[in-house]
């Protein structure tokens, strides 16, 4: 059948994806490049076509030819109208934290806000769902980059493939996947099947089923993958469009192709806090937050020695110190003359007056300055040798905190939490 022929038939096959929008079908898109082959390509991320006539056949739960493990299968997800998470209509695949790429025709009528983004086996049993609250449409391409409120915590992105392909890959097998239909209502969720590459043009990746699998409606949007030579498994093809069979051949866009618009949606989305809220999450000891402007902020808690952590509902993920020394600030404070600090964990407490000092707060915290007796000076190092901000117990009054000078800790960390990220 000529590609010509082909491409008439999917046009029929994507209209066919919303006439089963409430539809939970599987997808066969079994795609996998060879690292020997990939050598000469760049990374590629794919997406598999659906047909109708007959079932979706011996497509599997688990992939054959490329080597995906279960973070980067849960990667592979369905679009659903928001609200009906079993009601799975097309395909789509996580490239970035909280960043879908899909087919921009699973976008029809579809405004942000209403369109929801699932992973799991089973849209019936969802293990996380998120909803869309931005997106890109290419202007002549049937791709879509997709923001989510927030990423799904068990997938792990896979990346899109940005070396050129040639014929060089015809008759490699890959690896498809997707949600579409089956024909079989035993089989139902996300599938996987092994294709072979037929042809590269200078906007698609044609895939052939041999008559035995491949894809079908509602797997609009998903990827063809395959192992790069770096032996990573990459998206190099998103499903388009293909014949009515579903066991034969398929249409996915070309990442490599476009993977520069790609990589400026990604930059634009992300810029806008895409799958990131103010309750934010933690990047090692690092946390991350949208403020109020819909930016992206971060702040290092280990370079205040502290570690990142989930604080309460009103903050939540921030820099933390232990339950103990919870709302003291790093550096100390200042209750009066007595300095408050936290050391190995604990709260602690140093009398500057009864040192002949006062406690002040500078660039580095609470610190007692004044001179000692005998006229030593009491600066940001003290008579003993030891530095004021560090926390450290000093002669005078020191050692637990008592439950009015806590009172005051807390009191001050309800105001700090309110006002931290303004």
């Amino acid at each position: 059948m000529s590609l010509r022929r082909s491409a008439r038939r999917a046009d029929f096959r994507r209209d066919l994806d919303f006439a089963y929008l409430v539809a939970v079908r599987p997808l066969r898109l079994p795609l996998t490049l060879t690292l020997c082959v990939l050598a000469q390509m760049p990374r590629a991320h794919a997406t598999p076509w659906r047909s109708v006539e007959q079932p979706i056949l011996n497509g599997q739960r688990a992939p054959r030819v490329v080597p995906l493990n279960a973070g980067e299968q849960s990667a592979i997800g369905w679009l659903f109208p928001w609200g009906a998470p079993d009601a799975a209509y097309c395909s789509g695949t996580l490239i970035a934290p909280g960043v879908v790429l899909t087919a921009a025709h699973c976008l029809r009528e579809s405004p942000d806000g209403l369109v929801g983004f699932g992973t799991g086996i089973f849209p019936t049993m969802p293990d996380a769902v998120t909803r869309v609250v931005a997106h890109g449409v290419h202007p002549t391409a049937d791709l879509a980059v997709l923001a989510l409120e927030t990423s799904p915590p068990t997938a792990t992105p896979l990346p899109y493939n940005t070396a050129p392909l040639s014929d060089a890959l015809i008759g490699v097998e890959v690896e498809v996947a997707g949600y579409g239909e089956t024909r079989d209502p035993t089989r139902t969720g996300r599938y996987f099947a092994v294709v072979a590459i037929a042809g590269v043009d200078p906007e698609y990746v044609t895939v052939d089923g041999r008559g035995v699998e491949g894809l079908c409606a509602g797997d609009s949007g998903g990827p063809a993958v395959a192992t790069d030579d770096e032996g990573r498994v990459v998206v190099f093809g998103v499903e388009h469009g293909g014949e009515v069979s579903c066991v034969g051949l398929d249409q996915m866009t070309r990442t490599d192709i476009y993977s520069p618009w790609i990589a400026e949606q990604i930059q634009a989305l992300q810029g806008q806090c895409a799958g990131l809220d103010y309750a934010g999450r933690c990047e090692g000891d690092v946390a991350v937050w949208c403020d109020d402007g819909g930016q992206v902020a971060r702040l290092d808690c280990a370079s205040e020695g502290r570690a990142c952590g989930y604080v309460d509902a009103e903050t939540g993920f921030y820099c933390k110190t232990s339950e103990a020394c919870a709302g003291l600030p790093p550096g100390g404070l200042c209750d009066g003359d007595l300095r408050l600090g936290c050391e190995g964990g604990l709260p602690v407490s140093r009398d500057c007056a009864a040192e002949g000092a006062a406690c002040t707060v500078d660039a580095t915290g609470a610190v007692c300055v004044g001179l000692e007796p005998g006229g030593a000076d009491v600066g940001a190092t003290g008579a003993d040798g030891t530095y004021e901000g560090a926390c450290g117990v000093r002669p005078g009054r020191s050692g637990p905190l008592p439950l009015s000078i806590l009172l005051v800790v807390a009191c001050a960390a309800g105001r700090r939490r309110a006002h931290r990220r303004r």
